[in-house]
């Protein structure tokens, strides 16, 4: 009986603040979280009895930047199913998208759980060498970056490079931008071969894909600067 309130008021939720139809996939969604889905257009008893609907309005919080509303949706979500659906992918995408919302709000440390509960969830459900395991070394490495712990940022996007190289689909400006925070990573440090060296690759990549890597050509730029300043 607790955990069907809990469900019928988290739906409620939805059914008051969402009862619209959803016309596209949200830019928070990660396609390797969600193989298959069929996207429903309205509200039904299925969404109140799966709670899929609750996970679709913090991606919609999320994309209108309402970040603290997304986050009390999402912890609501985790908590109704705490140890029920550890591999579920809509239990793995609410860790995820409560981390993205805490780091918005530039509330680090209170991510960061939330992103290491995404990561292992993710090895748990895909195994280490999946796209999706990528994904959430990329982004806890880039956590780490923000934290200013510099070790551990450099741990887990090497991690992250190291499975890129293995996945014959992955995304170049996913990869790019990796090797661009690692560069970031030994540029703080004050190593600045490492930080070059990293940087060109992240280039090399943009230049032969013809993409555009946000923040990589400034990125170049501070280490130049800060190289003629040693």
């Amino acid at each position: 009986m607790i955990r069907l309130n809990k469900v019928l008021s988290l739906g409620l939720l939805h059914l008051v603040r969402n009862n619209k139809q959803q016309s596209s996939i949200p830019k928070y969604l990660s396609y390797s979280l969600f193989p298959q889905r069929l996207w429903s257009t309205k509200i039904t008893p299925y969404y109140f009895s799966t709670m899929k609907s609750d996970v679709e309005l913090a991606i919609s919080l999320l994309n209108e930047g309402k970040h603290a509303e997304a986050i009390k949706v999402g912890k609501g979500y985790i908590e109704a199913f705490k140890g029920d659906k550890i591999q579920d992918s809509d239990y793995i995408l609410a860790h995820k998208l409560v981390g993205i919302g805490l780091k918005t709000m530039n509330d680090y440390y209170s991510a960061l759980p939330y992103y290491q509960a995404w990561l292992n969830l993710t090895i748990k459900k895909y195994g280490e060498n999946h796209v999706a395991t990528c994904e959430s070394y990329r982004e806890l490495g880039a956590l780490y970056l923000s934290l200013s712990k510099m070790d551990e940022a450099k741990e887990y996007l090497k991690k992250s490079v190291r499975i890129a190289q293995g996945l014959s689909d992955y995304s170049s400006i996913e990869l790019a931008s990796t090797y661009r925070d690692l560069g970031q990573a030994y540029h703080k440090e004050g190593n600045f071969n490492e930080a070059l060296e990293h940087v060109h690759k992240a280039m090399s990549i943009a230049e032969k894909e013809k993409i555009l890597v946000p923040g990589l050509s400034h990125c170049l730029g501070i280490i130049y600067r800060d190289m003629r300043y040693q």
